[in-house]
């Protein structure tokens, strides 16, 4: 997808919007996400073929390391926001014994996210916890064609970095 005339028009007048940040890290967070899915599909691969072996374990590698990249902008763009609560998940690991997780959840420009902490984080945080059944995950990604262009959320990180953008509500 293109970039919208209105939010190139946003940038050219120094402002960053909620929709537009929002757009951004749905963008991002789907591309990272496609790279997970990839990592897993190498990674099943190479323990069925083993002649190719080396091959997939490259592959693996460098998904890991664009899904990093891609989460790494992620938690960029909301350390400028303020998260709404704390979502705890509870699960079980294969011993069966109960594991919590705890999640940043936050809303911005019509789109909600999870972003991933630590339980000695959570009293930093002055929020609300609430225990949610499960972390939402999308069944189907949405097609490149309909993202931001990652050169243009990476214009409004650095933007926001060294202060040429300001968010406005």
């Amino acid at each position: 997808m293109k970039t919208p005339k209105t939010f190139k028009q946003s940038i050219a007048k120094g402002i960053v919007s909620k929709e537009m940040l929002g757009a951004c890290l749905k963008s991002l967070r789907s591309r990272a996400q496609k790279y997970n899915y990839l990592y897993d599909v190498y990674d099943d691969r190479r323990h069925r073929y083993y002649s190719n072996r080396d091959r997939n374990q490259l592959y693996m590698d460098s998904a890991k390391n664009v899904e990093f990249k891609y989460e790494g902008y992620i938690r960029s763009l909301l350390s400028h926001l303020n998260p709404c609560e704390i979502h705890v998940f509870e699960t079980c690991d294969l011993y069966q014994a109960p594991v919590r997780r705890y999640y940043l959840y936050y809303i911005i420009g019509g789109y909600d996210f999870h972003q991933p902490i630590y339980d000695f984080e959570v009293p930093y945080y002055n929020l609300k916890s609430v225990t949610i059944p499960c972390v939402s995950t999308p069944e189907e990604l949405p097609s490149i064609k309909d993202l931001i262009p990652v050169q243009f959320a990476k214009k409004v990180l650095r933007g926001l970095c060294d202060g040429s953008l300001r968010l406005i509500p």
